[in-house]
């Protein structure tokens, strides 16, 4: 693979313009060429994010703001002819991310086609391993990651504070002083109020029934001792009448099986006779029914103070139907003015407390002339007075009263409407019948005698019939003037009278003082009427007022984007703007929780940070004020750590090459002490400086390059880097040994070796001859021209 970098960078930044496609490739060069720069843009074209930027972001926004839009181009990769990366470092984040979206770090084409940075981590694996790692210093360097990683996350975490804070725009503090359950008490303590202004308005209906009833015995009594002859001579009436009507009824039905008897014979004769009998049955049945709505009709009417005339009887319908709407509108009007009232009554306390001077002080804008403190409180003074005269609990049940006597005329009117129209249909086919039979009659001269017969019975029903409802009449009038004498008969009055007193357990004697006794329960009753009206209104301003705010916070919340997802599958309010309480108090819950815990967990991963940078300054110092502090954890990430160093050098190709085959048993972090088992049993501890020789230190890198896990990138770069510390001329054989060797080649495309200048080529070049020198001719042109060289490890 060879790389080539256009470079397009600032402000003293460097990147070598080439890696070229040699393996094991050695490149060496002064400090400050950029050899690390283009490594670490290799990683971020892999997908990988290099672990010191994670640690340290102020190296990644130095790196941001000075690259600029640089080039790198790779050749002759697996899979690809030419892979072309173009960074747009103005589009990258402040913060550097594990989970970086490498696609907004450039555009990407691959053989001339436009692609992505993922198409290219598919394609390409950078492992970058420093040359200069003993044992020692790789725990140094886990755990330096580990301070990186937590760095890293810390400062997320506080950038996600700080960007929820902002999101949340004060919501946080108006959640945690909101009450979502004090607005369903205040709900519920309005429900209660209403079932006892119910409980309060139906004892007073009792009261008053009871004063109703125990009043209405004083007149029945009254009347008893009343009734005069009049009311005699009326009965009497009303005896004779109803004998009338019996008799009628008796005489009609004679005349009508007489005339049915006729009929029957007639209709036995069949033909013309038969047609003639069927229809003077069916003008007697019509006659019958017309007679019956008339009595029907008579009764309705004038129990109502009308004629049976349709006309005044849609009049009175229409009446009585705007008397009872004007009936509804007062009686809203009188229960808006006792809601008005406990309004004006908590209102006026609070304005008369306010000192005079403060008279000219605005109460609200927008208003004509001002709102002020003095405005306000003479205009409720004055309302005041005007609801004193207002209509008090038992005007309110007299209306009510009257409501319901106009409901019962409502239904008595529309019945009367009815039974008018029924007579009205009725009348039209009995004379319908009527010239039927008068046809059939002309058409039956053979038979004139039967006819007259038949005719004459029909006329005696007839006349029955008149008679009947003639009868009928006279019994309604009579009820009727008994009925507006209060009573039917003494007996009548006794017997409702002895009733009355049984349903109100009293005696006839005791009533008058019953009557006072009810009239002071019905004060009171009223009095409490009065004060669960007042009692309900202010709690419904309470909880309208806590309604309002927490209907106000939850739109907040629902203007929230991030909450949209939530607010739409579970509105916090309905279709009438009033608030969910469950959902609000969820919705509560779930942001207070997790704004908490991103505190609470920014808390945590900043003391483990700080564990980290304790364990890399003194690792057995549990004395520091923030290990004192943090006791809690100091054992566990002792724990994890050991534990994640155990499983890094448990490798076999560590223990084959660095430990001789023993095995790390145990790993303590405090001291930096290693146990190993030989398996013989042989157990020793050793301290990790004790593994820093250059040749362990060489051991431990071999090792390493060889438990790097199988790559699943067709193509991948390993580069090593900072080898100074260790590779020396005697040593350089070796290492280009190792890396040509069968096992590196299975894990690595091309491999990269990184060196800074070794040699003074310049001041030692006149000291050599022969290869030497050639060589070193051709390293220094390559310094000389761009600072660095590169050239087959061998």
């Amino acid at each position: 693979m060879r790389w080539v970098f256009e470079s397009a960078t600032s402000s003293g930044l460097k990147v070598v313009p080439e890696l070229p496609d040699v393996s094991p490739c050695l490149l060496e060069g002064r400090n400050g060429v950029g050899k690390t720069v283009a490594v670490q843009l290799l990683q971020l074209v892999s997908g990988d994010v290099p672990h010191e930027f994670l640690g340290r972001p102020e190296l990644w926004r130095s790196l941001r703001d000075r690259l600029g839009n640089t080039t790198i181009t790779g050749s002759g990769l697996d899979g690809a002819d030419v892979v072309k990366v173009q960074f747009t470092p103005d589009r990258w984040p402040d913060q550097p991310t594990a989970g970086l979206d490498h696609d907004a770090l450039g555009t990407v084409t691959i053989d001339g086609r436009v692609s992505t940075m993922g198409e290219v981590s598919n394609l390409l694996r950078v492992d970058r391993i420093s040359g200069n790692e003993d044992l020692a210093s790789s725990v140094r360097i886990h755990l330096q990651q580990i301070e990186d990683q937590l760095a890293a996350v810390a400062s997320r975490i506080r950038a996600r504070e700080e960007a929820v804070r902002l999101e949340l725009d004060g919501i946080v503090a108006d959640l945690e002083s909101s009450d979502p359950h004090a607005v369903a008490g205040l709900m519920k303590q309005v429900r209660d109020l209403v079932e006892s202004r119910e409980d309060a308005k139906t004892e007073a209906s009792l009261i008053a029934q009871r004063l109703g009833d125990a009043q209405k015995v004083v007149e029945l009594i009254y009347r008893r001792e009343s009734l005069d002859a009049e009311v005699s001579e009326l009965s009497d009436r009303s005896a004779e009448a109803r004998k009338a009507v019996d008799d009628a009824e008796a005489a009609l039905a004679a005349a009508q099986k007489f005339a049915d008897e006729l009929a029957q014979r007639f209709a036995d004769e069949g033909g013309l006779a038969k047609e003639l009998a069927d229809a003077s049955k069916l003008l007697r049945t019509r006659q019958d029914r017309t007679a019956r709505l008339k009595v029907q009709a008579a009764r309705l009417a004038q129990s109502l103070g009308l004629s049976v005339d349709p006309a005044e009887t849609n009049d009175a319908l229409d009446d009585t139907l705007r008397m009872i709407d004007e009936i509804d509108a007062r009686v809203k009007t009188l229960d808006s003015t006792v809601q008005v009232k406990s309004v004006v009554d908590a209102i006026l306390p609070a304005l008369e407390s306010f000192p005079n001077e403060l008279n000219d002080q605005l109460l609200g804008e927008g208003f004509s002339p001002d709102l002020t403190v003095g405005a306000a409180r003479t205009a409720i003074e004055q309302r005041r007075s005007q609801l004193a005269g207002e209509p008090q609990p038992d005007q309110v049940r007299a209306l009510i009263d009257t409501k319901r006597r106009l409901v019962r005329r409502h239904a008595s009117l529309e019945s009367l409407v009815k039974t008018i129209a029924d007579l009205v249909r009725a009348q039209t086919l009995e004379a319908a019948a009527a010239r039927e039979s008068q046809d059939l009659e002309a058409r039956s001269e053979e038979h004139s005698e039967q006819v007259a017969k038949s005719r004459q019975a029909d006329e005696e029903v007839g006349r029955l019939q008149h008679l009947l409802a003639a009868a009928h009449e006279e019994l309604a009038d009579v009820t009727s003037k008994l009925a507006a004498k209060g009573t039917l008969s003494r007996d009548d009055a006794e017997s409702e009278i002895a009733e009355t007193l049984q349903r109100l357990s009293l005696a006839e004697r005791d009533v008058e003082a019953a009557i006072a006794d009810y009239l002071e329960q019905l004060t009171q009753a009223d009095a409490r009427v009065v004060a669960a009206e007042q009692a309900l209104a202010t709690a419904r301003t309470r909880a309208a007022v806590a309604q309002t705010e927490t209907a106000e916070l939850a739109a907040r919340l629902g203007r929230q984007l991030w909450l949209a997802d939530v607010v739409t599958q579970r509105p916090l309010l309905d279709a009438e703007g009033v608030v969910d309480a469950e959902v609000f108090a969820e919705v509560r819950r779930a942001i207070l929780t997790a704004w908490h815990a991103i505190g609470d967990t920014r808390e945590v991963v900043e003391r483990l940070q700080g564990l980290a940078k304790d364990f890399l300054d003194s690792a057995s110092d549990r004395s520091s004020p923030l290990a004192r502090s943090s006791q809690d954890l100091w054992d566990p990430f002792a724990q994890m750590l050991s534990q994640r160093i155990l499983e890094a050098l448990n490798s076999a190709a560590i223990r084959h090459r660095v430990f001789g085959d023993a095995q790390a048993t145990r790993f303590d972090a405090t001291s930096n002490t290693l146990t190993l088992d030989h398996g013989d049993g042989r157990v020793d501890e050793r301290p990790l400086s004790s593994f820093s020789a250059g040749e362990q230190a060489f051991a431990f890198t071999q090792a390493r390059i060889l438990d790097l896990p199988a790559a699943d990138q067709p193509n991948r770069l390993l580069v090593l880097d900072e080898f100074g510390a260790f590779v020396s001329a005697d040593r350089l054989p070796d290492l280009a040994t190792f890396l040509r060797s069968e096992a590196v080649r299975d894990v690595a495309s091309q491999v990269l070796v990184i060196l800074p200048l070794q040699v003074d080529y310049a001041a030692e070049i006149g000291d050599t001859s022969g290869n030497l020198r050639k060589t070193y001719e051709r390293r220094l042109d390559q310094i000389n021209a761009r600072g660095y060289y590169t050239e087959e490890l061998a």
